[in-house]
């Protein structure tokens, strides 16, 4: 498990952007679930997997609810719902890290500056 850890957190290292690519992939397999169990649950499996990956990905990214009135259905979803509110913080997170390293590194002097001689400054 530690060489696990290791290994991402060297990953997540070298590539900041590898942050992101999880965070796309945790949200793709959540809606791919989330529509599966819908299918198996709602209207007694009556539900067709385009109908349920549309109310999942619906679920996951605005929160909105089932259309069915079940209890277990409505169970789902708020399950997605509450998965896809902690995605949302995640990804609020990692964009305010990446600005905070961004100023980090302008308040070191690190950016690039191209310097570019100024034409009003003409010696005479």
């Amino acid at each position: 498990m530690e060489r696990i850890t290791y290994r991402l957190d060297n990953i997540f290292a070298n590539r900041p952007e590898a942050k992101y690519y999880v965070l796309i992939s945790l949200t793709g397999g959540l809606v791919f679930i989330g529509a599966y169990i819908y299918t198996l649950v709602a209207n007694d499996g009556a539900e067709t997997i385009g109908s349920a990956l549309w109310i999942a990905w619906k679920a996951v990214i605005s929160g909105d609810d089932a259309p069915d009135e079940s209890r277990i259905a409505r169970l789902v979803t708020t399950g997605m719902v509450l998965c896809g509110m902690v995605l949302t913080a995640t990804l609020f997170g990692l964009i305010d890290e990446s600005m905070g390293n961004k100023v980090e590194e302008l308040k070191k002097g690190k950016s690039k500056c191209i310097e570019v001689p100024n034409s009003s400054f003409k010696s005479i």
